[in-house]
């Protein structure tokens, strides 16, 4: 009896196992549903708002063309709209506002989140590199004397201290040597020189953050383990990731987690890569999106009546890590679907 009672044991262990992965066609349906709800959302606020702002159009923008280029299907007439409303020689997505001139440290985050999202198309053509070489030579002149770009103010997340908005601004700038001039070769190595010396932020969105920039700057996915393995150790048990300690797991840090462990090489068949999906796929709305919480800008201030900007920005993190996360079988099943 008792190798027969093992036996079972063993089996409905296995059972439960596999009933918490995600099933693949699941986690490509959420990863379009999120889509969806972004083309939507983001063409609705350019419509209506008339701006680009930092959260709704950039991370649209990045979302639409990362999965493009991961062999998704896409919305091309929403994605094409976008892009050239965020390009338009007049600034119709007025991403360059002045800053006031009482702002000493103050970057122009709406420069630096589309140019991420413009960096992420698979082609630019000229007028996108045109404006992508504009908004470099505005990120040179935010910098910081101490080689960081800083922003007072806002609400966390999608503001950070300048260890995330360091590394993000790093990777908005162009991805090879010989397209930078000598002044954004400066500025880099400025800012990789800071970065090097300075005590990270404790967050998740600074450890997802670092393991992409290092990655970027040529190092392997051996070389980038230790940092994964952080990441690992804070996932929780339902299977997400929290933006901070005492916060409940959410789709912005799911999203960051996956992307950042997929990056750092971990396959699609890792544990928590699947737990990671499995939270993602339980956790969204009939309407693709993600729900979010909105954090106070300083402790003991409340968080914004107004979740529209998180909600957007939680979902495309959400969307960009199912993107980056799934087999890439899967991902040419997506694109294939009305071939």
């Amino acid at each position: 009896m008792r190798p027969l009672t093992a036996a079972a044991i063993l089996f409905t262990l296995s059972l439960r196992l596999s009933a918490a992965d995600p099933v693949p066609t699941d986690v490509q349906k959420t990863a379009e549903r999120s889509l969806a709800f972004l083309a939507k959302d983001g063409l609705a606020w350019k419509e209506t708002r008339k701006c680009a702002s930092c959260h709704h159009l950039p991370m649209t923008l990045w979302s639409l063309n990362e999965a493009r280029r991961s062999g998704y299907r896409v919305d091309e007439k929403v994605l094409a709209d976008l892009t050239a409303f965020s390009i338009a020689a007049d600034d119709r997505a007025k991403v360059f506002v002045q800053r006031p001139p009482q702002a000493k440290n103050f970057m122009s985050q709406g420069v630096l989140l589309l140019s991420l999202g413009l960096l992420a198309a698979e082609t630019k053509d000229k007028p996108t590199r045109e404006r992508l070489d504009k908004m470099v030579s505005r990120l040179m002149t935010d910098q910081a004397a101490d080689g960081t770009w800083r922003l007072d103010g806002g609400r966390p997340p999608i503001v950070a201290g300048p260890g995330v908005l360091t590394t993000l601004t790093l990777l908005a700038l162009p991805p090879r040597d010989g397209e930078m001039g000598k002044e954004t070769k400066a500025a880099r190595a400025k800012a990789l020189k800071w970065l090097a010396t300075a005590t990270p932020e404790d967050d998740l969105q600074a450890l997802a953050l670092r393991i992409v920039l290092r990655q970027r700057l040529g190092e392997s996915g051996k070389e980038l383990q230790p940092l994964a393995k952080q990441i690992v150790s804070r996932q929780n048990t339902d299977g997400g990731w929290s933006q901070a300690k005492e916060m409940a797991s959410d789709a912005y840090a799911t999203g960051q987690a996956l992307y950042a462990l997929t990056v750092a090489g971990v396959g699609p068949g890792d544990a928590a890569v699947k737990k990671g999906q499995a939270f993602l796929v339980k956790t969204q709305r009939p309407d693709g999106s993600w729900p979010m919480t909105s954090r106070p800008m300083k402790p003991g201030d409340k968080g914004s009546k107004n979740l529209s900007p998180i909600v957007h920005a939680g979902t495309a993190w959400g969307a960009l890590g199912l993107v980056r996360s799934a087999p890439k079988a899967l991902r040419k099943d997506a694109s294939a679907k009305e071939n």
